[in-house]
């Protein structure tokens, strides 16, 4: 009988700490957004909405959280990008629930719509 080594490379722990420690911050922010969202919202929303925040929350800051990791440290610092990320992750269900409710406009009255985003473009309303 020959004696097998355990494989070597990372414990499932190892690997998660790695994960912690890599996006620890990242998931922090997102959770603190949605929890100030929360605080300050004059509405009663319903679980739907709330699972829809945090899925376009999650993939919004997914996708900035991947472009800041690309600026060097020197030009921005952590708290900068961090401040940057909840930004833009406190304002992504807005834009999208904006740019729904404009294709759904768009559906109903294509040429409506369109003369109204051209005259609010150009400050006619």
């Amino acid at each position: 009988m020959s004696s097998e080594s355990p494989p070597k490379g990372r414990s499932v722990r190892n690997e998660l700490e790695q994960l912690a420690a890599e996006y620890g911050s990242f998931i922090v922010i997102i959770v603190g957004v949605v929890v100030v969202k929360w605080a300050w919202s004059e509405t009663k929303r319903s679980w739907r909405d709330w699972i829809r925040h945090i899925s376009v929350a999650l993939f919004v800051g997914a996708i900035v959280n991947s472009y800041l990791a690309d600026i060097p440290q020197e030009s921005l610092g952590d708290g900068a990008k961090g401040a940057i990320l909840a930004l833009i992750v406190l304002q992504a269900d807005h834009l999208f629930v904006g740019f729904m409710r404009l294709g759904s406009a768009f559906r109903e009255n294509p040429s409506g719509t369109f003369r109204a985003i051209i005259d609010t473009w150009r400050g006619r309303k």
